[in-house]
């Protein structure tokens, strides 16, 4: 929220996980944060300099020369996923300018299901981070899908009624 307030309302942009780009949103979102701990959930066997979440690709959809969506945008902010966790064995280290970003997204394009490389590290369940600023844990029981999807690896999916990944609240 602090970085969209400096950038016009505008949230970090995102290079979609396989886009060829000099900055990531861990990079662009740390002068804010400045604690690499918070980036690594304990619980993923990582600790800092690493990174362990997603970010939504949709809110950051119009990469690096128009920022992602505006707050204004959002129509459900309570609702609409900005980060979620994720457990890999090949985390990405803050100052990275790696091609993956690990986006979350859609895979396939028409697949009712949210894609991600997701585990389910809290009980079944995982931590997501919110467009109004609140983080929440959710069960996933039930919730995932398998997408056949072999890299990168952990090709789950998952959906969750009442939550979503586009800012216009679409499926």
């Amino acid at each position: 929220m602090q970085y969209a307030q400096d950038y016009d309302e505008r949230m970090p942009f995102s290079s979609g996980g396989y886009d060829y780009v000099s900055e990531k949103w861990w990079n662009m979102i740390y002068p804010y944060i400045k604690n690499q701990q918070v980036y690594a959930c304990p619980s993923s066997g990582y600790s800092a300099p690493f990174v362990t979440y997603c970010y939504n690709y949709n809110i950051g959809i119009f990469g690096i020369y128009g920022g992602g969506v505006t707050l204004a945008q959002i129509e459900y902010p309570a609702q609409t996923i900005v980060i979620n966790e994720r457990n890999d064995p090949w985390p990405r280290r803050l100052g990275s300018t790696s091609l993956d970003c690990w986006a979350m997204r859609e895979w396939p394009a028409t697949d009712p299901y949210y894609w991600n490389e997701w585990t389910t590290p809290h009980n079944k369940g995982c931590n997501l981070a919110l467009a109004d600023g609140h983080a929440k844990w959710y069960s996933m029981i039930g919730r995932l899908k398998d997408t056949g999807y072999v890299e990168p690896p952990y090709g789950t999916s998952f959906k969750i009624p009442g939550l979503y990944i586009k800012p216009d609240g679409s499926d």
